[in-house]
């Protein structure tokens, strides 16, 4: 698929973001390569055909590699990047491995880009931004860089560079939005014990509370207790307990019983679609919330959605665009044109098309 036309728009320098860039010196370049091209100027050549995108979550890092007319040529997965979960290092590492297995299926041979850019959980703060672009810069994976939140770059695919909000929910939750001016503002976002609310951890946890208020007379019953229990092998209360916290469980872990209430509220459980409508109405507050901060006065907006919870066609979905519309009807709520991954690519792309 071919990249959006480019144009000069506030709103599309403020995604590209000049400054934000890093460029890489030919002594780092030649240092990041493993191995030594034969011919240097037939592979200076070879890497302007190939730009990288990366979306690094806490759970995956997922990689695109689009050619020079925009077409995906190769994809790769590693485990996830979050900085702040699995510390910085080990992070660089899993980017590094997400971009050699894309390379491999793009046949490039080696893992090196004329453009990339990275869009990364944990990096909301300035000092996590610069050390993880320092981090990158060592790595040299690409000519030039640059790094910024998932975020961002989910919301750049989901609506091909145009101004909007996505909201996201996976193992957490938030909204990002950018208008037509440039200007960035985001709801939630801030993890499971400060937010994240409507998100899967968020969702899990009220989940489990059901089971066992179900289980012990103090709550409606629900085949809740009975999915969990097909989950996590466990037989009773006792054994869910043990599970939960005889020994480490990740926040991811524990986000992944959100499915069990989801496919509950899709078989009809009451108790379950209650739980499922709750995080609807969370995360388009959160929507409403960014829509709110950029636009002040009735406008039409475009909202999108991504993350493991909301693309998945469902009760949820569904609630959360009815949400939505109900609360601003203006508001135009429409599935993701491209992944955060290839949004991310087709970041790099734009940038190596239009450097200025």
């Amino acid at each position: 698929m071919r990249a959006p036309a480019l144009g000069a728009s506030a709103a599309r320098e403020a995604w590209l973001r000049p400054d934000g860039w890093a460029t890489i010196g030919a002594s780092r370049e030649r240092g990041a390569i493993s191995g030594t091209p034969g011919d240097t100027t037939t592979y200076r050549s070879r890497i302007m055909d190939f730009v990288l995108g990366i979306d690094g979550g806490a759970t995956t890092t997922k990689a695109v590699v689009l050619d020079a007319s925009g077409a995906v040529v190769g994809t790769g997965e590693a485990d996830g990047c979050n900085p702040l979960v699995c510390g910085f290092e080990a992070a660089g590492k899993q980017l590094v491995e997400a971009a050699r297995v894309a390379a491999e299926a793009a046949d490039m041979g080696l893992a090196y880009f004329a453009s990339a850019c990275y869009g990364l959980a944990g990096v909301g703060r300035a000092h996590d931004l610069k050390r993880m672009t320092d981090l990158l810069g060592q790595q040299g994976l690409a000519a030039v860089f640059e790094v910024d939140h998932d975020a961002a770059v989910a919301l750049y695919g989901a609506t091909a560079g145009e101004p909007g909000v996505i909201t996201i929910a996976g193992t957490g939750a938030i909204a990002f939005g950018i208008d037509a001016d440039g200007k960035r503002a985001r709801a939630d976002g801030w993890g499971r014990l400060m937010g994240d609310e409507g998100g899967g951890y968020d969702l899990a946890l009220r989940t489990l509370r059901a089971a066992a208020r179900s289980v012990e007379g103090r709550g409606p019953q629900t085949e809740l207790p009975d999915r969990i229990r097909q989950t996590t092998g466990t037989a009773d209360l006792d054994q869910l307990a043990t599970w939960l916290y005889s020994s480490y469980r990740s926040p991811a872990e524990i986000a992944s019983l959100a499915r069990c209430a989801l496919e509950a509220a899709e078989a009809g459980d009451s108790v379950a679609l209650a739980l499922v409508e709750e995080s609807a109405g969370r995360l388009a507050e959160t929507t409403l919330s960014v829509v709110r901060q950029l636009w002040p006065s009735p406008v039409r907006v475009t909202v999108s959605y991504g993350g493991t919870l909301l693309v998945r066609k469902g009760p949820l979905q569904r609630l959360f665009c009815d949400a939505v519309r109900e609360r601003i009807p203006q508001i135009g709520v429409q599935p993701p044109l491209h992944t955060a991954a290839h949004g991310a690519a087709l970041r790099a792309l734009a940038k190596l098309r239009d450097p200025g």
